[in-house]
């Protein structure tokens, strides 16, 4: 019962949505990340279905990332819309790195939906190895 009491809540949730500013902006927290150390680079990987690389904008700012978006569903010119399921939305996410990044070296690509975004670190963030000797 708990299962699907747990199922129902984050059905609700993800179905949430409020209205502001004259477009539709999605509940709760999204888009949906993760932050990942791979030891020289920190890489966050962001939901974002239905947007292109020009619809997407990312500031490094010292120890912070923001990641903003916008979706925009207008109609073709010439064209009206008898029915619409999807909505127009913006998101703005900001992030406190764990680590310093080198923000010249930073990539960002999208693809199938999923922004990618590598953030190289520092050299003096990156892990050093320690020789161990023996006596």
């Amino acid at each position: 019962m708990d299962g699907l009491r747990r199922e129902m809540s984050e059905l609700l949730d993800e179905g949430q949505r409020w209205r502001s500013g004259g477009s539709e902006r999605l509940g709760g927290t999204w888009p949906k990340t993760y932050l990942r150390d791979t030891g020289e680079a920190l890489v966050v990987r962001a939901e974002v279905p239905g947007l292109s690389e020009k619809d997407i904008d990312i500031t490094i700012t010292g120890d912070t990332v923001a990641i903003r978006g916008e979706r925009k569903l207008d109609a073709e010119e010439g064209y009206s819309v008898h029915h619409r399921e999807r909505s127009s939305y913006k998101f703005s996410r900001s992030y406190l790195l764990p680590a310093k990044v080198n923000a010249d070296k930073a990539e960002a690509t999208v693809k199938n939906g999923v922004l990618e975004l590598v953030l190289p670190k520092v050299p003096e963030a990156q892990p050093k190895k320690i020789a161990v000797t023996a006596h």
